[in-house]
């Protein structure tokens, strides 16, 4: 049967309408598949948001955690009386750098005249004047925990109670008479010192360095000590300083 031009007429145009039909399902799939993905950014830009924020978001809480009013501790409120010591954020950083250097000045510096006094032996003011400075050093020390710890700092509580006893054994060298007593232990004593500093150094040098490398990783606060507990890392340093620590045991136990 040979088609007519009737047929034909209607072939080309069935097969125009299929074409728009065809393109009018194209556009759609289109529109639906631009849909998703605007949908699909705007949900990962929401949450790149939300995990940006959370730190700042854990920050404003710490703030406003460390800025609540706090009952004084007793010493501070005997030396001080009752001021107000919640510090603004870039003061209390800069509080918390120069009680760090303060406690390494206050080492270095009780070494040096604990290593003259291992020389000097007939000089009892020069013994009077260590034994003040190391006074001096615990209290300014103590204070200055106390302060840090009112401030937002994860400083142990048997920390600060430690260095109160050193302020009561610095006192009572402040006032031992110079007599056959304070000789016969007093080499021994600026021994153990000159130990104890010599530590204190290289332990601060560790510990700083470790603070830095867990700050640098977000898994300490900015208000952090060297003092504070903080992960064991074994390092060059901690290799060098744990023997000199196991000395000082076996110098304990000796004694």
């Amino acid at each position: 049967m040979v088609p007519t031009e009737d047929s034909k007429l209607n072939t080309a145009e069935y097969s125009e309408q299929e074409q728009e039909l065809c393109k009018l399902k194209i556009k759609s799939l289109e529109a639906a598949v631009y849909q998703e993905e605007s949908a699909y950014k705007s949900e990962l830009t929401k949450r790149k948001k939300q995990l940006t924020g959370r730190p700042l978001l854990m920050e404003q809480l710490e703030a406003i955690e460390a800025s609540r009013p706090v009952r004084m501790p007793f010493l501070l409120w005997a030396a001080l009386g009752p001021a107000n010591l919640i510090l603004p954020d870039r003061e209390r950083l800069q509080y918390k750098a120069s009680y760090e250097q303060f406690k390494v000045l206050a080492t270095v510096t009780h070494l040096c005249m604990s290593l003259v006094l291992l020389v000097v032996t007939d000089r009892p003011w020069l013994d009077a004047l260590s034994n003040f400075c190391l006074l001096y050093a615990y209290s300014n020390m103590t204070l200055r925990e106390h302060v840090l710890r009112l401030n937002g700092s994860a400083m142990q509580r048997w920390w600060v109670w430690h260095h109160y006893l050193c302020v009561v054994l610095s006192g009572t060298l402040l006032v031992w008479p110079s007599g056959v007593s304070y000789y016969a232990l007093r080499r021994h004593l600026l021994g153990f010192m000159v130990y104890i500093a010599s530590v204190q150094i290289l332990q601060y040098r560790y510990q700083m360095n470790r603070l830095y490398t867990l700050r640098a990783l977000s898994k300490v606060g900015p208000m952090q000590t060297t003092t504070d507990s903080a992960s064991v890392h074994i390092s060059n340093q901690l290799a060098f300083l744990l023997p000199l620590i196991l000395i000082g045991h076996v110098f304990m136990q000796k004694d």
